[in-house]
């Protein structure tokens, strides 16, 4: 439904999202979050998270749909919508790196708030929000 740019898909949509309480709306945007980064059925675990994998599939999202999901949570729609800048800017990168691939990896650690990323993510998304 999220793909369609149909506008009796995206009532839907609307409906769905209205119908639903606002804590478990959030257990819905985290799990569509997971599902849009997780690798397609048989190459991997649901837990292992790409963000390529993400980024492809959420370029794929209709915008509008995508509003409607995250109507009430504006801060993870921006999060989500600058993974896709740092992935499209890695991509961009990759296509221009060395052979070894440590200039890639470097810049997009660095991108990403370094050491923060892993030890607080939170925290380090939190600081590309400005807060």
């Amino acid at each position: 439904m999220a793909k369609s740019k149909g506008s009796a898909d995206r009532r839907s949509l609307n409906r769905i999202v209205k119908a639903i309480n606002p804590e478990n709306r959030k257990i819905l945007q985290s799990g569509i979050i997971q599902r849009l980064g997780s690798p397609s059925p048989g190459i991997g675990s649901i837990d292992d998270f790409s963000v390529n994998t993400f980024a492809k599939n959420y370029r794929e999202l209709d915008k509008a749909s995508l509003n409607i999901l995250f109507r009430d949570a504006p801060a993870q729609k921006q999060i989500l919508d600058k993974m896709l800048k740092i992935s499209e800017a890695y991509e961009k990168v990759a296509r221009l790196a060395n052979h070894s691939g440590t200039a890639r990896g470097n810049l997009f650690y660095g991108l990403l708030g370094g050491a923060g990323i892993v030890t607080a993510p939170a925290a380090t998304i939190s600081s590309f929000m400005g807060s």
